[in-house]
């Protein structure tokens, strides 16, 4: 096991907020790279971020070249902070902001080692009178959709229904011939 004499649950890093949204993919990098790879978690505790070991403990440490992270100019793309126990999200410049998130959703996709699909909900806030709840979600094109996986429990209701009946008016004749 890596990790540098870490249990799983061990605070591996703290960071103060806020900080910028582009930070968050080098973080994960150097603590893959210093300590190992797999699923570390976060907390927020007051001005800070904390960083978790995995539950599972550390994997393999990434090797090779660390990819040269996209410049963006993390004063417009925006910070994240915590209020009130609260993620609060700042996004100053939409047109970089397009780009990055699509970036970095297919990381969370990863991330999170999601099979299907990743859901991750946020408000807006300011931007009407009242404040909205947004869902953005990661799918693999490949995969079923949460409508196509709906329809398909519906259809096989349907169908488990139309059995039951079938099977209930039989008891019901099959009663009726022994009485």
């Amino acid at each position: 096991m890596t990790g540098i004499g870490t249990k799983p649950g061990d605070v591996v890093a703290m960071f103060a907020l806020p900080m910028p949204l582009t930070a968050m993919p080098s973080i994960s990098e150097v603590i893959a790279r210093v300590y190992g790879s797999g699923e570390a978690s976060l907390s927020f505790d007051g001005d800070a971020v904390r960083i978790y070991a995995p539950r599972e403990g550390f994997g393999p440490r990434p090797k090779g070249r660390i990819k040269a992270a996209r410049p963006l100019d993390d004063d417009a793309l925006g910070t994240f902070d915590l209020d009130d126990d609260r993620l609060v999200v700042t996004i100053e410049d939409s047109t970089a902001v397009v780009s990055a998130i699509a970036s970095h959703l297919a990381g969370f996709f990863e991330h999170f080692a999601g099979i299907n699909y990743v859901e991750s909900r946020f408000t807006t806030t300011g931007q009407s009178e009242e404040d909205m709840e947004y869902a953005v979600v990661v799918q693999k094109v490949s995969g079923r959709t949460a409508h196509d996986l709906r329809q398909e429990a519906e259809a096989r209701v349907a169908e488990l229904e139309q059995e039951n009946e079938r099977l209930r008016q039989r008891v019901e004749s099959l009663e009726g011939e022994t009485a």
